[in-house]
């Protein structure tokens, strides 16, 4: 139920998530693969006169990943999922990293991958809009797809018996197409 002072909107909604993974931890490398699975449903209340209709989507997920410690201050990871999802088809996302210790407290790391996003009619930045003015997601819209790159430095320091200071400047560039508006 979302209630505004000029219109109430009913619907039941209900997404999950499960994940299963399986790591192999070894001295050089380390080692993990798994599947996930998510779910989406809504259905609004028979008396609601919104144009958003009933809809639900799943996806299914695989992944691998492999970390390879070359020393104690360089570590090369490589990995990639694979995602069916109900509407959309296969996505294929690879991503790559490479994580430096400069010291004790300063590390950075730099990445590469690809991503997607699918179109949802009830994304979280459409709540606080009027849902009485949202349309359903049309046939013709296409997922999101992203090439994206990031740069961060990190700072870590124990301040005490149990507590650390962590601090992380993260530059990113991502290149959007298809983008979901």
């Amino acid at each position: 139920t979302l209630l505004t002072d000029q219109y109430r909107f009913y619907g039941t909604q209900v997404n999950g998530f499960g994940e299963v993974s399986y790591f192999i931890p070894r001295q050089k490398n380390d080692f993990v693969a798994g599947l996930n699975f998510k779910s989406f449903y809504f259905e609004k209340n028979t008396k609601e006169f919104s144009l958003i209709n009933n809809f639900s989507d799943y996806t299914l997920g695989t992944f691998v990943q492999n970390t390879w410690k070359r020393s104690e201050k360089l570590f090369l990871e490589g990995g990639a999922r694979t995602d069916y999802h109900s509407q959309y088809g296969f996505f294929f996302l690879p991503r790559t990293a490479v994580l430096y210790k400069l010291n004790d407290h300063w590390y950075s790391r730099i990445g590469f991958g690809l991503g997607y996003l699918t179109p949802n009619a009830l994304a979280e930045q459409n709540t606080e809009v009027d849902m009485r003015k949202i349309l359903p997601v049309a046939d013709s819209i296409k997922a999101e797809n992203s090439m994206g790159c990031y740069i961060e430095i990190n700072y870590k320091k124990k301040i005490g018996k149990d507590a650390f200071l962590y601090i992380n400047h993260a530059f990113f560039y991502s290149q959007v197409d298809h983008p979901v508006l």
